[in-house]
C-alpha cells in the first residue's frame, strides 16, 4: 500500500512547507523502515502548478506494525515541534486522517492512523 503525507500550515509559505517536507522525508527514511520520497510531480516554488504536490511525501510499503509505530512517533515529534503544522495522511483508496499538535496524542487518532496504514 502507498500513502500520501501532505503537510500544510496556514501561516507558512510554499517554500517553508517544502523545506519542512524535505526534512520530514529524511527523518522518516532515517528513523523508520518505510520508504519515503518527495512527490515527483513537485512544481518549482513560485510557479503555478498543482497545489497538492507542495508539501507531499509518498510512502511505500506501509503495513508492518513496527513501521507504523515508528511513523506515528516521527509524526508526533514533528507536529509537536511545529504546532501550526497539519499532516493529512491519505491512502489511494480515499481513507484519510488529519494530524496536528491538537490531536496527535488522542487514542482515536492513533487507532485510526494504524488502521489506515495497515489496511490492504
Amino acid at each position: 500500500m502507498s500513502v500520501d503525507l501532505i503537510l500544510a500550515a496556514e501561516h507558512l509559505d510554499e517554500e517553508t512547507i517544502q523545506t519542512l517536507t524535505r526534512e520530514l522525508c529524511t527523518i522518516i527514511n532515517r528513523e523508520t523502515d518505510l520508504q519515503a520520497s518527495m512527490d515527483e510531480r513537485e512544481t518549482k516554488i513560485g510557479t503555478r502548478g498543482d497545489p497538492v504536490t507542495v508539501g507531499t511525501i509518498l510512502l511505500a510499503a506501509v503495513g508492518s506494525g513496527g513501521a507504523v509505530v515508528a511513523l506515528i512517533n516521527v509524526l508526533k515529534s514533528y507536529v509537536d515541534r511545529s504546532p501550526e503544522l497539519v499532516i493529512d495522511v491519505k491512502t489511494k483508496s480515499g481513507d484519510r486522517i488529519k494530524i496536528s499538535s491538537k490531536n496527535v496524542d488522542a487514542a482515536e487518532v492513533k487507532s485510526t492512523l494504524n488502521t489506515i496504514l495497515t489496511k490492504g
